[in-house]
């Protein structure tokens, strides 16, 4: 299961308070949280308040994905990974799910935090083993982090910002120096780092050693020069050497190899094992420091150093399975149609009071569809066991099975306590037709959320009035006292009506007839400089209007529809178009699309994700949630501000602040939202009776003992869906 990443970055007011804070902190703790208030868990807690310690581990637990797959690296932009590979990771820290943010050590056995919350450190616990038997160490963690910096996804680019460096002190204590100081949240961002193995994803392939060239050789073209005191040699590369197999000879490359050569066994290579350390001069060159002057064996090993290609490439996803830590790893892989994950006897950690009561399932299976309907009818004659519903209709109609009337279909909703954010249709304002912010406005009235309630919603939903909904976070009324503080060196870069107006999305009387939102429309497209000629609207540059609405999801067709007939109503034509995952995920990442649907998650504690979301920063990174593309100076003051909000009310305002300007700049068209999740199961599980806040706890759960395994007619339903 993955969740939101949550943020809030604090910036100490008063130096004598962050001291006093700070004095607080210091010792190595169990648990770090936001404030520096006591965690709810003490040190020597035995379980989390919403787990049972003595639930029963075995048995099957299968639930659906949608789409494919042709990836188990879900830390790069390329591909589509599996859903839940996140279970054979392991992280520094793990968040409990009934505060708002505070994190208790996993990896690491305890936090150390700097008086000014300058820099992190993570001591890590001694009897953490990779599955294969290999300790984590803190080279591990700056091998994670580095990696993630440079080959992942640009996502962590933007969330680890503010970090300046990781430093290794000794096997087991890794330390993050932040670029700034007094910056409360960022240890609790960094303690969500999965640590990925240095030595599985570092592993040189021999297989082919006799093909490989020697560094002396003349097709590396290598210059190997002592320094005058013999002690330290600058190796440089000619420009991208490359080796059989057309693999280029990177520095990086060059590095594992001579890292390699320090614990070889060959008489040839023994001079190299007076190689102190390794690092990088330039672009091309590498410096080597040595723990006695340099000779000639040392330079002729050096020529005669076979270079190896790198095993793997983490930038390129495939479907090795990957070496991990975590509770469970990877099992059967049926490419692209269900991926297995088994559950690690020995797991390191499994009876540490972070993990009491969580992973109790033998096996968990993921089987893929491309169609929800189809998925949902599959749930219904037992091929897999458990459904998030996300369609109100389904949720009011589809379940009239007796499965369901005999209580072996269980059908319940769980409350959610978490912001709701903020779901909708957005324009991508990298489109010309969409900059103008009366025409988005314009547009935005042509959707009627009442009628849809009413007739395909069953009435289910709140129509979603804040980027920040079901929370004290979002904007109301109209800006109190120290909002305005925040908004009013805006005031000349932010709509006017921020200042004057409570923003309220027009609600229609659920009929299907908006006469007066399509006039109030049509009033702004005109004042765009859009008209109407004939039966089609024409834009500013007198070009017919016409735009595309990507999707992935068959289910959101019959929402777009009547939006679709309302805007030919006003002579706009909107092409639905549907693809497949892999496709619509690359037409994300390049930002290829006019309109998507999609979600902009929050937290109690937003933070450095609203740069993903908001900031300039982000608009050209194909890999950030800014699909909007917005490239705002004050929304990115607002975004900085928020981040850097000094207190808890200080972050409520600058939230609300955002919000409000986010709502009047009409970058999306609200969707809507429910408070609880809608979950059906075969009553084979059990889960406990206290439910976490902010999660579903479905790690929490278990097989009912004797239950373990799926009944024979759903065996058999599984085995010819198989087929």
């Amino acid at each position: 299961m993955t969740h939101p990443l949550r943020s809030f970055l604090l910036h100490g007011s008063s130096i004598i308070l962050l001291g006093l804070a700070g004095l607080a902190v210091a010792a190595p703790q169990h648990a770090v949280t936001l404030y520096d208030e006591p965690p709810k868990y003490p040190p020597n807690f035995k379980h989390f308040d919403y787990v049972n310690p003595d639930a029963p581990k075995g048995g099957i637990f299968r639930q659906s994905g949608f789409g494919s797959f042709d990836s188990l690296n879900p830390y790069i932009s390329k591909g589509v990974s599996a859903d839940d590979i996140g279970l054979i990771y392991d992280t520094l820290t793990v968040q409990s799910l009934d505060e708002p943010f505070s994190s208790y050590g996993l990896l690491a056995e305890k936090i150390e935090k700097a008086p000014d919350n300058a820099w992190v450190r993570f001591l890590l616990r001694k009897e953490a083993r990779f599955h294969d038997g290999t300790p984590v160490t803190a080279e591990d963690v700056q091998f994670t982090f580095e990696t993630l910096m440079t080959k992942g996804a640009p996502m962590f680019r933007g969330y680890y910002a503010d970090v300046e460096r990781v430093e290794v002190e000794s096997p087991h204590s890794v330390r993050f120096i932040f670029k700034h100081a007094g910056n409360r949240e960022l240890p609790l961002i960094v303690g969500q780092l999965p640590v990925l193995p240095r030595h599985w994803w570092t592993e040189l392939d021999d297989s082919q050693i006799a093909r490989q060239p020697l560094l002396g050789d003349e097709r590396i073209s290598a210059a190997i020069e002592a320094d005058d005191d013999g002690r330290s040699i600058r190796v440089r590369l000619q420009e991208e050497p490359r080796l059989a197999g057309n693999q280029t000879l990177s520095l990086e490359l060059l590095q594992l190899n001579l890292q390699a050569a320090t614990r070889s066994d060959e008489q040839a290579l023994a001079p190299l094992k007076q190689i102190e350390t390794i690092s990088e001069e330039d672009s091309r060159s590498l410096r080597i420091a040595l723990r006695k002057p340099a000779d000639d064996a040392m330079l002729d090993a050096l020529r005669k150093l076979p270079l190896l290609p790198a095993k793997r490439d983490f930038s390129r996803g495939n479907l090795e399975r990957p070496l991990g830590s975590g509770p469970y790893k990877v099992g059967r892989i049926q490419a692209g149609r269900s991926i297995r994950y088994d559950r690690v006897e020995d797991w390191w950690a499994r009876d540490l009071p972070v993990s009491r009561g969580f992973y109790n399932f033998e096996q968990m299976q993921v089987d893929y569809y491309r169609d929800n309907t189809v998925a949902l009818e599959a749930l219904k004659a037992g091929q897999f066991d458990y459904w998030l519903e996300t369609s109100a209709k389904n949720w009011a109609t589809a379940y009239g099975i007796p499965a369901v009337a005999n209580g072996q279909l269980i059908k319940e909703e769980i409350e959610n306590r978490n912001p709701t954010g903020m779901q909708g249709f957005i324009f991508n304002t990298r489109r010309p037709q969409f900059q103008d912010r009366r025409v988005r406005e314009a547009l935005g009235l042509l959707f009627d959320f009442e009628w849809a309630n009413k007739r395909l919603f069953n009435g289910a939903y709140f129509r979603t009035r804040s980027y920040f909904d079901n929370s004290e976070l979002g904007s109301k009324g109209l800006p109190d006292e120290e909002e305005l503080a925040i908004l009013e060196p805006l005031r000349d870069k932010i709509p006017p009506e921020v200042f004057t107006e409570e923003f309220r999305i027009p609600v229609s009387d659920g009929s299907g007839i908006i006469r007066e939102q399509q006039r109030r429309a049509y009033q702004l497209l005109q004042q765009a400089g859009w008209r109407i000629e004939g039966d089609r609207m024409l834009d500013a540059n007198g070009q017919p209007v016409s735009f595309e609405f990507l999707l992935a999801q068959t289910e959101f067709e019959r929402i777009l529809l009547p939006f679709k007939r309302n805007l030919a109503d006003l002579g706009m034509e909107l092409v639905i178009r549907r693809v497949d995952v892999s496709q619509y995920l690359n037409r994300l990442r390049s930002r290829d699309f006019d309109m998507i649907v999609g979600g902009f998650g929050q937290s109690n504690s937003p933070g450095n994700e609203q740069r993903e979301y908001w900031h300039s920063s982000s608009a050209d990174n194909p890999g950030s949630r800014n699909f909007i593309g917005l490239k705002d100076p004050a929304i990115d003051t607002l975004v900085e501000g928020l981040i850097n909000a000094d207190s808890r009310q200080s972050l409520i305002a600058h939230t609300r602040a955002l919000d409000r300007v986010l709502l009047w700049g009409y970058y999306v068209i609200p969707n809507w939202h429910i408070r609880t999740w809608r979950v059906a199961y075969w009553n084979r599980f059990e889960h406990p009776k206290v439910t976490p806040l902010y999660d579903i706890g479905l790690n929490t759960w278990w097989v009912r003992p004797g239950l373990e395994q799926p009944s024979e007619a759903q065996q058999q339903a599984t085995e010819q869906a198989e087929q």
